[in-house]
């Protein structure tokens, strides 16, 4: 009788999880960095499609270093403390967020440092349509440690990547120095916006500017090779561009979501799938040339026109095209220019009158 009860106990847990199991899910993960158009991304994402669940960052890297009271007196922008990482418990947490078979550590549950991902759990567990789900991921946030070993969860759940890169790295570094000065990444209207465009800022110019400049472009690095590492596993990705992005934003939305959903099942769906139109209403803060925003342009100008970063001041249209070095004269070359000038090369052409008098006083001389 009582292994009679247990394989009913069993029968019926295994019908309660089929609402979720038999549904097709696309787990993804949107890696980026500051500054890139990540929270107008995923807002977009979130707000205009109904098969996409798209949630910001949930902190793995930082929730375990402090209690719950602490942490919130430090506030997570000022907690630099050093701690130890338990890297056990935050792989446990992407594996069992990507992989139904993989059981999540009790000690998510029972945390206050784990509130943001307990709520990204439940929300994915409890749903009754198909859809694609996923979080922000910053490469700052413990991605170093995490991503070789979830690597493997990738590949065998078919978890999608998406990178957001930064083309023009000077603007980029102008918005991070805006958002240090103000305290406002995200204006929420045109006041807020315009305070932010109002008050210039000043940047480090010399050797620290490029410093800061490599600094930005070593993150872009850091990604390539992590989408290097997931294509050899066979993990797909998608490459978006901050620029991209603003000059069409439909398009890129448009193949955004295609990534993320592709494969899905919506035949028992009631969804109305589509794509974002053109993003939501996140407005852009720096629309001008950095020039606009900068209070110490002159310098930060001679800086970068004296180094290989003066590429940035012609995308900004503050210089023009440096114009293209000329090529090393070829054997082709020679005799077109020869054939011009009335001769051809490896003939001797005769010299002008005044050039034979001077070679002809000067063998005299020597003579």
């Amino acid at each position: 009788m009582a292994l009679r009860f247990a394989a009913l106990l069993l029968l019926l847990g295994a019908r309660a999880q089929q609402p979720f199991l038999a549904q097709q899910t696309q787990p993804f993960l949107v890696v980026a960095t500051q500054r890139t158009g990540s929270k107008w991304v995923m807002q977009s994402l979130r707000q205009q499609t109904c098969d996409v669940a798209a949630f910001d960052e949930i902190y793995l890297s930082r929730g375990w270093c402090l209690d719950g009271p602490a942490k919130k007196a430090a506030g997570w922008k000022s907690d630099r403390t050093p701690c130890h990482r338990d890297l056990g418990l935050e792989l446990n947490s992407l594996e069992a967020l990507f992989d139904d078979a993989v059981a999540p550590d009790p000690r998510l549950f029972a945390t206050d440092h784990a509130r943001k991902w307990a709520a990204v759990y439940n929300r994915t567990r409890d749903t009754r349509q198909n859809f694609a789900y996923g979080f922000k991921w910053m490469v700052n946030q413990g991605m170093d440690e995490l991503w070789g070993p979830l690597l493997a969860t990738a590949r065998a759940r078919r978890l999608r990547v998406v990178f957001l890169y930064r083309r023009d790295l000077l603007r980029m570094l102008v918005s991070i120095a805006h958002n240090k000065r103000q305290f406002d990444a995200h204006p929420k209207d045109e006041a807020g916006l315009a305070s932010i465009r109002s008050a210039k800022i000043p940047l480090p110019q010399g050797r620290a500017l490029l410093s800061h400049l490599d600094e930005l472009a070593s993150h872009f690095e850091a990604m390539d090779f992590y989408r290097g590492q997931a294509a050899a596993l066979g993990v797909e990705t998608l490459k978006v561009v901050y620029e991209d992005v603003v000059d069409d934003a439909a398009h890129w939305f448009h193949k955004a979501w295609k990534f993320l959903t592709r494969g899905l099942d919506r035949s028992a769906s009631t969804c109305d799938a589509k794509a974002p139109a053109t993003g939501n209403d996140t407005m852009l803060i720096h629309k001008d040339a950095p020039r606009a925003y900068v209070s110490n342009w002159p310098s930060v100008r001679a800086t970068l026109s004296r180094s290989p970063k003066y590429a940035y001041l012609v995308a900004d249209g503050v210089e023009p095209t440096p114009r293209a070095a000329s090529p090393a004269p070829t054997r082709q070359r020679r005799r077109a220019a020869a054939a011009a000038a009335g001769g051809s090369e490896g003939v001797l052409r005769p010299r002008p009158a005044g050039a034979v008098r001077r070679v002809a006083i000067t063998c005299i001389w020597w003579l």
